[in-house]
């Protein structure tokens, strides 16, 4: 594998005329992250399902856990990845209990796990599950339609629940919904073309805040950044069809920046960060971070060295002879750096997978574990581990 720093492509554009103070800082050199990549499990395509759309979730057990389509019933399975990296399949949904698993898990303050099924369910608009302890899994809600339909994340924010659906609610273009322990959900935003925003896709806690990315804007296919403010009202922060961005928002984190925290959000096109402080002033961040003529699918996470890490997919079925495979790279914030940690654009037979579509999480300092899409020996993709000694050196000292 060939790890290099990718010259990076970027302009720093700033989209307000309101002045700030900034801090000086003094950072050391740059310092190249290489890193150690391994796949530790093949999906078949069988029992064990295949296709993973969904980030891997690290238990209060120190596992980690996710989930895939297929399975025995072909409705999806959550898996168990044990502390010897060693996957284990630990529930196969039948359709009655859910269906078609997708979005993130969360591991909530009562010390279970919680996560949504699109379909299935009694009334085929999804669910929300649980996860216990001895990987017991219940359903704890059935959405209805009026109540929300298609599930695509949940999460837990100042100890009550958040979550989205795409479909579903008054004008059936998705809510936002709070959850209490005993699964009794309640709309608290439907949304419409009108508000400006439909499909709701990820949601992020920042300052006590809630925000969010939305696929869809008031006009065309590009998306919105959002912010749920305490009253229940929804307030467009960013419209990226309004900007001309081309491509739909597909990743939020929080984590820090030059000034504060800011908000990251990934989008399309070259493949680009827009960064959104505490005071609402944001920048674009230009740069190619694998070096795809275009990216579909961008992905971002915050290591414990406060660099961003992420996974970028192309969008032309194939360039300059070579399928769009992606790779997995870092972002300097502070330094404007980025660098490729694996690409699997140098595997063109894909043992090694095919198109990262989430984030990797970290599972312990420096070690990074993920899923890819398609590829490896059966075309179902894989789960990878992903090595940074350098990091973990750095995190010791």
């Amino acid at each position: 594998m060939s790890v290099g720093i990718i010259p990076i492509l970027f302009s720093l554009l700033t989209l307000s005329s309101a002045v700030r103070d900034t801090e000086v800082r003094f950072l050391p050199a740059y310092e190249k992250m290489e890193a150690h990549f391994e796949v530790i499990h093949n999906f078949t395509g069988l029992a064990d399902g295949g296709g993973p759309l969904s980030p891997l979730l690290k238990g209060n057990d120190g596992c980690l856990y996710g989930t895939v389509a297929g399975g025995t019933h072909h409705n999806g399975t959550v898996f168990k990845i044990d502390h010897h990296d060693k996957l284990h399949s630990i529930y196969t949904f039948e359709g009655p209990k859910g269906a078609e698993p997708f979005g993130p898990l969360v591991c909530a303050s009562d010390g279970n796990i919680y996560g949504t099924t699109q379909f299935g369910g009694a009334n085929n608009q999804g669910i929300i599950y649980k996860l216990e302890n001895n990987d017991e899994l219940s359903v704890v809600h059935h959405f209805n339609g009026p109540d929300g339909s298609v599930p695509i994340s949940i999460a837990e924010v100042n100890g009550t629940f958040f979550g989205t659906t795409g479909r579903g609610g008054a004008f059936d273009k998705g809510i936002i919904f709070t959850m209490d322990l005993n699964g009794n959900v309640k709309t608290v935003y439907n949304f419409s073309r009108e508000a400006g925003a439909e499909f709701p896709l990820l949601l992020k806690e920042f300052n006590h805040e809630l925000y969010g990315i939305s696929l869809y804007g008031e006009k065309n296919f590009a998306g919105t950044l959002f912010q749920l403010y305490p009253n229940n009202t929804l307030h467009i922060i960013f419209d990226f069809d309004q900007h001309n961005t081309a491509m739909v928002p597909t990743s939020i984190t929080v984590g820090p920046c030059a000034v504060t925290s800011c908000i990251f959000t990934a989008y399309g096109h070259a493949g680009s960060i827009l960064q959104v402080d505490g005071k609402g002033i944001y920048h674009y961040l230009f740069f190619n971070p694998i070096g795809l003529e275009s990216v579909l699918s961008f992905t971002l996470m915050i290591g414990s060295n406060n660099r961003l890490l992420g996974t970028a997919v192309g969008y032309n079925p194939y360039q300059n002879g070579t399928a769009p495979c992606g790779g997995i790279f870092s972002y300097d914030q502070y330094r404007l750096q980025s660098e490729v940690l694996h690409s699997f654009q140098d595997d063109p037979a894909q043992i090694q997978g095919c198109q990262p579509k989430v984030p990797p999480t970290e599972r312990e300092p420096g070690v990074f574990y993920g899923t890819v899409y398609n590829g490896g020996p059966a075309n179902a993709g894989v789960v990878y581990k992903l090595t940074i000694p350098s990091m973990q050196k750095e995190l010791a000292n």
